[in-house]
């Protein structure tokens, strides 16, 4: 027969291997690919084409991109209207820009998203670090779920410890040990 303590940690375990499945499972459905929020790229977009003109040269564009990617925290590109990368930041952007309706296919690595601006070129933007931030989040439930474990066992063996003494003082009373007796302890 298993230990009733065996039993209630496994249940405390299964308990919690349920809730980092379904923290798991919440944060890949709410996950669909649009970070960073399509609405909130082509504001962004909007407002840098301002800074980025037509005619700049490629050294002034590069410059402006760098200076909003380090304020912004994102990694930027910029493809003319022919689909020729002018400038970029960060690591490897395409030659040419993805279809810019496009849903962002998911993929390893950081999220972006391409807006195509209003004078026919397109602009890159993608998150810095996001891959960390999402390796943190299960590292940190990992943490919590390895604290949960460990604290559940003293717990489930203290709350069972009293119900086993009366289990083994009730077999050696039915055994025929008519002098056993199970202390009395606690006030519940």
């Amino acid at each position: 027969m298993r230990r009733l303590y065996l039993q209630i940690y496994l249940g405390f375990l299964a308990i919690l291997v349920a809730i980092v499945i379904a923290a798991a499972l919440l944060g890949a459905l709410l996950h669909d690919g649009e970070r960073p929020g399509r609405a909130w790229a082509q504001g962004f977009a909007a407002i840098l084409a301002d800074d980025l003109p037509a005619d700049a040269d490629a050294a002034t564009l590069r410059a402006t991109l760098e200076d909003r990617a380090e304020t912004m925290q994102l990694d930027l590109a910029l493809w003319d209207a022919s689909g020729r990368r002018l400038a970029s930041t960060g690591p490897a952007w395409p030659d040419t820009p993805p279809d810019p309706g496009a849903r962002p296919r998911r993929r390893a690595g950081p999220p972006s998203l391409v807006v195509a601006l209003e004078d026919g070129r397109a602009l890159g933007l993608r998150i810095r670090g996001d891959a960390r931030r999402r390796l943190g989040f299960f590292a940190g439930l990992f943490v919590v779920a390895a604290v949960v474990a460990a604290g559940a066992y003293p717990l489930a063996r203290r709350l069972t410890r009293r119900l086993e003494q009366t289990r083994r003082g009730l077999e050696a009373f039915g055994a025929g040990d008519l002098a056993a007796r199970v202390p009395v302890r606690g006030r519940d």
